[in-house]
Parts: structure tokens; C-alpha cells; sequence
């Protein structure tokens, strides 16, 4: 049967996360319990969290939540960034956490090699159990996401995201960080997740296509977050892009007012991520001043617009703990991306040619290994 590549894919894989979360957090922590010696009696002086793409996205956006839960050092890294520059400086006693959901990325499985070499504890967060990144960490946790087709990845990404959730509080509890009534209220929140991603949906679907509606056309978007959800503004910018061929361009929520401030015209649209938390007031004076430049503004985060002055807002309801956040904000981008999609006329995903297909894919998966590599058995 023909994968099906039509844009009716990414929106039914949006509308499945939340009950994707529901499903599939008693199986990860069930996956976390099977291979509980990767986190007990061990005693880890820091956690790198490695991926590229998507996986990329899910580590920055999860490494709050390791600091928090863990008491540990987390660093997310870009693949290529990790294996060439940052392994060569990493203490004893690292947890390296690399992430490929297929198992077959060459720069990640290069990040194995060389995280191996440099004497660390090495695990695959993987969908594939023999894949090339498995078989080279030796170790692996493991899931599977059910797709739909072929698709800007969405729920692909909150799996990711909620494994290493899901990670991090089984390796608090296991350093003794987390008390066993703080590992199950960390658990809770994750648990009550999928209700907050349901009416997120529900509530954001009228607001994103209006949005969507008003910037069709627009060719390149500014997309802001801080914190845990710079990741999301990464993420968010990808999803443009992949789903409709849209320039986004993430930045620090900070940075925008000393960078993009200087070239934003009436004609642009900045989409500012702040759920409740910490960079709220500053969001609030950051919209302030998009409305005093003339410029479209979306608002995504939790709670009540209240004081962000946007003009279009997709919002979660409030309650959700700030480093949990992306898993929601991830969504509501998403959507936003694919009504911009939808609004813009777009029928289907697929590559302008087989060949440029298979020269992407190509690039991705079969690259040459740092020297060092080399010598690492797979």
C-alpha cells in the first residue's frame, strides 16, 4: 500500500497526540522500570542529551526538566556540535542520552561512537531496537509511535519529549533527588497532560486558522521563546518550513527586541511562545512594542492572555508546570503550522523529485565519521 502523503496526515497526527501521551506514558515508565539498571546505583556527573532535527528539539526542550528533577547538569546538544566539539571536553562519569527515533541518523550514531570512546555511560532513545544507533550504544530505551503517513513530524516529537520526561523522573528518583512522593507528583503532572492537550486543541483550532488566514502569503515568520521553549521556537520554525515550504526564523525571546527589532515591517508576523512562567513580562513588553512597530504578533503559552497584548492567541489552560510547557507549546505550533498549510492551499507533503528524495536522505544517513569514530566498534 502507498504511504499516504496527503496534509490530512499531520492533522490527524496532531489530533492523536493527546491520547498518544495518555497511552503511551504507563509504557515508558514500564520501558524505564525493564531497564532500571541504566539509572540505579549509578552516580552520573551529567546528562548530555543529543539529537538532531526534531530529536534536537525534544533534548533542549527536555533539559530543564532533567536539572529540575535530577539535581544534575543537563546539556541538550546538536549532533555535530556533540561529536566534533563537546564530547572532547566531557567530565567522567557522563550520561550520554542520544536520540534518533530511527535509529539510523549517521551523525548520532557517530555521537555514540565517540561518547563510548570517551569512557561514558551511552543510551539510544531510540524506535528501533536494532538499529544501527542501538546496536552501537549497547543500550537502548525503546518505543513505538503508530504514524499515519508521511508528514511534518508532530507526534513523532512529543513521544520524544515525553520519554525524556519520562527519563528524567526515573533518574531522580533513582539518584535519590526525588523522594518517592516527589517522583509520583513529577509523575501526576505528566499524567495530567493529555487533558490540558485535548482542550488546547479544541480552543487553539478556531484562533490558528484565523491566524492562519490572515498571514497567508507571508513567506517568513519570526518565531520567539525562552527557556524550555527556545526549543519550540526551533521546533516551531521547522514545522513552517517543512509544511509549508514557509521561512521561519526561531530566536531568543530576548534577542528579538536587539536583533529582529531593527528590520521588522507592518507586513511581518512574530509568533511569541510564553506560557505562564517565567518570561511572561518580558513577552508582555516585547508584544507591546510589535504593536508600536505596526507588526502581526501570535501568541502561544498557557493561562490567560491577560496582559499579552497579541493578536491572535493560541492558549493552553494554565496550571501546567513551565518546564513541562513545550509538550503543549510544541502543539500549538504545530497547529498553526499546519493551518497555514491548509490555509495556503497546500493538498500534500512530497519532495519536488525521487531524486532530491533520495539525495536528502542520502546526506542524512550515510556521512562520513569523525576519524576517531572509526576506531569505535559498531
Amino acid at each position: 500500500m502507498t504511504e499516504r502523503n496527503d496534509i490530512g496526515v499531520m492533522i490527524e497526527e496532531i489530533e492523536a497526540t493527546p491520547q498518544m501521551v495518555a497511552d503511551k506514558l504507563p509504557e515508558f515508565m514500564a520501558e524505564l522500570q525493564r531497564r532500571s539498571t541504566l539509572f540505579e546505583g549509578r552516580h552520573y556527573t551529567k546528562v548530555y542529551a543529543v539529537g538532531c532535527g526534531d530529536s534536537l528539539y525534544a533534548a533542549q526542550a527536555a533539559q530543564y526538566a532533567f536539572m529540575k528533577n535530577t539535581g544534575l547538569p543537563c546539556q541538550a546538544c546538536e549532533a555535530l556540535e556533540f561529536c566534533r566539539y563537546d564530547v572532547d571536553y566531557m567530565p567522567a562519569g557522563a550520561l550520554v542520552l542520544v536520540i534518533s527515533y530511527s535509529g539510523t541518523v549517521a551523525r548520532t550514531v557517530e555521537c555514540a561512537r565517540m561518547a563510548k570512546r570517551a569512557g561514558a555511560t551511552v543510551v539510544a532513545i531510540t524506535g528501533k531496537e536494532r538499529g544501527a544507533l542501538a546496536q552501537t550504544c549497547g543500550e537502548a530505551v525503546v518505543y513505538h509511535i503508530d504514524s499515519r503517513g508521511f508528514a511534518p513530524g508532530t507526534i513523532s516529537f512529543s513521544a520524544s519529549l515525553l520519554m525524556l520526561y519520562a527519563c528524567s523522573v526515573a533518574l531522580g528518583r533513582a539518584n535519590g533527588y526525588l523522594t518517592p512522593d516527589a517522583a509520583a507528583a513529577q509523575h501526576a503532572q505528566l499524567a495530567a497532560l493529555p487533558a490540558v492537550l485535548r482542550s488546547a486543541l479544541a480552543v487553539g483550532r478556531a484562533p490558528a486558522l484565523a491566524a492562519a488566514e490572515r498571514y497567508t502569503g507571508l513567506k517568513d515568520f519570526t518565531i520567539i521563546g525562552a527557556g524550555p521553549n527556545l526549543a519550540i521556537a526551533h521546533y516551531g520554525a521547522a514545522k513552517l518550513i517543512e509544511g509549508g515550504e514557509i521561512s521561519g526564523t526561531p530566536q531568543e525571546l530576548e534577542e528579538w527586541a536587539h536583533i529582529q527589532y531593527f528590520t521588522t515591517q507592518q507586513r511581518d508576523c512574530v509568533v511569541v511562545i510564553a506560557p505562564a512562567g517565567r518570561c511572561c513580562s518580558r513577552a508582555a513588553e516585547l508584544l507591546a512594542e510589535m504593536r508600536f512597530l505596526g507588526c502581526g504578533s501570535v501568541l502561544v503559552g498557557t493561562g490567560d492572555a491577560g496582559d499579552l497584548p497579541a493578536d491572535f492567541a493560541l492558549l493552553a489552560e494554565d496550571g501546567v508546570d513551565e518546564v513541562y510547557t513545550p509538550l503543549v507549546t510544541g502543539l500549538l505550533c504545530a497547529l498553526f503550522a499546519y493551518s497555514l498549510s491548509l490555509a495556503s492551499g497546500k493538498q500534500a507533503y512530497n519532495f519536488p523529485s525521487q531524486q532530491i528524495e533520495e539525495e536528502h536522505y542520502r546526506t542524512i544517513h550515510h556521512s562520513a565519521f569523525r576519524p576517531e569514530a572509526e576506531e569505535v566498534a559498531p
